[in-house]
């Protein structure tokens, strides 16, 4: 197998405590905020230089040793895997683990966007996030997950404050001084950060734990000074083929009948079929193909019980309408990424596919289906037996790694200013 990406230096920059288990946290240090509601700070000191209230990324620090109550209180087991505590819609796991996962994650979308942290808006980044004397620029990673990109950001804008917030505490070793990470649910709000607080906001894969994803784009524009940029990053857990036409298992949007319980026959039905077309919402028109390929399968196995959970499947797709309807933005902008699932050849050659990221994309995308596969068995087995958890895993896993069909996965990217008060 062919992992040059871990010989590059974004790969090594920061690595994880693999001895760090969900019981073995950092120590944290608490934060309230002026909601009434709680984040944990991952700093043991104050990481920043301003000692006024001003500087400051929460209001009223108070600290707190992290005592084993609060280390109970932010993880709980699940069929062998360690989950947050603190959201009952995101099911995904918050151990090490799964960090490691996260952190090939990371990897991929920084050769996805062409070696950019930023998916190819390093300019119109560095432009929002340039030093100025009237105040110290600001930053918010929502979702940070083990902090890949909060402390990427740390490092390249170290005059500015860099806050990541995840429902779990982060694995990471320690931060550059200017960046820390606090525990918070976005579904009980950002309040806590309104009146212009940050510079930029950056928001990624969030659709399967906020539940009400309209409102968050609309706290975030809240929380954002005129002038700042908004970006968000998103999948909606549908497989596409090399022409980019949409695979669909049979029977994928057949809804359920009232009370009735998803099994693989009702996810997808063991046939194959031909191909159509599909036009939703009076959106454009979409090419799909039938089939009964594994990965498409196990993605709309996934979508299903997100959406059961109170995720926003949809996100990805209604983020640019949420953005140019709402009276904040402006200068919205969307870019897709395509992330080929596994190492397949291409027979459509383009900037993409003759890429030198594009074989490393394949490699990482394919590592990251075959632990995401293993890692979102909590959530499949609340509405999936055993067996066919198992099976679901198992084809995809086989079909990822042996017969190298030719698939993609799509990130969407929705970007936006925040309007400029007028003079």
């Amino acid at each position: 197998m062919n992992n040059d990406y871990q010989n590059h230096p974004e790969y090594n920059s920061y690595n994880w405590d693999a001895s760090t288990s969900c019981s073995e946290v950092p120590s944290l240090t608490q934060t309230y905020s002026n909601t009434g509601g709680t984040t944990t700070n991952l700093d043991t000191e104050d990481a920043f230089t301003d000692t006024g209230t001003e500087g400051r990324l929460s209001p009223e620090p108070s600290i707190y040793s992290l005592t084993s109550s609060l280390r109970d209180q932010s993880f709980r087991h699940v069929h062998g895997r360690c989950l947050n505590a603190h959201s009952d819609v995101y099911s995904l796991p918050a151990d090490e683990e799964e960090a490691q996962r996260l952190y090939k994650q990371h990897s991929l979308f920084y050769y996805l966007g062409r070696n950019d942290n930023y998916y190819g808006m390093w300019e119109t980044v560095r432009e929002v996030m340039a030093p100025t004397h009237e105040r110290r620029r600001a930053a918010l990673d929502l979702g940070c997950g083990p902090g890949n990109w909060t402390i990427q950001c740390a490092i390249d804008f170290p005059h500015a404050e860099v806050l990541g917030v995840d429902l779990a505490p982060t694995s990471a070793v320690v931060p550059p001084q200017n960046c820390r990470f606090e525990i918070d649910d976005l579904n009980l709000g950002l309040e806590h950060f309104f009146g212009d607080t940050f510079d930029f906001v950056h928001a990624r894969l969030l659709n399967s734990g906020v539940k009400d994803y309209a409102g968050l784009v609309d706290q975030v524009s809240r929380s954002v000074r005129p002038g700042g940029l908004v970006i968000f990053a998103e999948v909606d857990f549908r497989v596409w083929s090399e022409d980019k036409r949409l695979l669909l298992p049979p029977n994928f949007y057949t809804p359920l009948p009232s009370g009735a319980r998803p099994s693989l026959a009702n996810v997808a039905s063991i046939k194959s079929g031909g191909s159509g077309s599909s036009n939703s919402g009076g959106r454009a028109q979409v090419q799909t193909k039938i089939t009964d390929w594994a990965v498409p399968t196990f993605f709309a196995a996934m979508s299903k019980c997100v959406r059961a959970k109170g995720g926003n499947i949809d996100a990805a797709a209604l983020l640019k309408t949420w953005m140019r309807e709402h009276p904040n933005y402006e200068d919205v902008q969307t870019r897709d990424l395509w992330a080929p699932l596994g190492v397949w050849t291409p027979t459509i050659l383009d900037e993409w596919t003759t890429h030198p990221n594009f074989r490393i994309c394949q490699e990482l995308a394919k590592e990251n289906l075959i632990s995401l596969a293993k890692g979102a068995r909590p959530l499949l087995y609340d509405w999936f037996s055993e067996q066919d958890v198992a099976e679901l895993e198992g084809n995809a896993v086989r079909e990822i790694t042996e017969d190298r069909k030719p698939m993609y996965i799509r990130v969407q990217v929705t970007s936006a200013r925040k309007k400029r008060v007028n003079a």
